[in-house]
């Protein structure tokens, strides 16, 4: 393509080259040379976030097939025929909803901590 990063690397490389001592909005060598090394950085970047990019979505895509070959638990390729997931366990832990408990959710740890102290303590270990 005529405009991006590499044609203007090209084309201010190419008046370097000529010997031209101003190019485009660059008044002077340095400031030729400073577009130039800029171009390329900013170019080659460019190319390395695209395939990170693609890297991550062929990874995100490679767990996605892995996960519906494996099946979802209980489904049809479920827990029976060899899926991953634990059986679910209920929790031996309260919090409040919030930062700061309402007063229903104080009566509630209160009752909590009066009917397993143990937990209180250890913090639910």
């Amino acid at each position: 393509p005529a405009i991006g990063y590499w044609a203007q690397h090209a084309a201010y490389r190419d008046a370097l080259a000529q010997g031209k001592t101003s190019f485009g909005t660059a008044k002077n060598v340095d400031a030729m040379e400073a577009v130039v090394r800029n171009t390329f950085i900013q170019g080659t970047l460019s190319i390395v976030f695209v395939v990170l990019t693609l890297v991550v979505i062929a990874a995100a895509l490679a767990a996605a097939v892995r996960s519906l070959r494996a099946g979802a638990p209980g489904g049809p390729a479920g827990a029976d025929a060899g899926g991953h997931e634990d059986p679910p366990v209920p929790s031996r832990i309260y919090a409040p909803s919030g930062f700061l408990p309402t007063p229903a959710e104080k009566e509630l740890a209160g009752r909590w901590a009066e009917a397993a102290p143990e937990r209180v303590r250890t913090g639910g270990h």
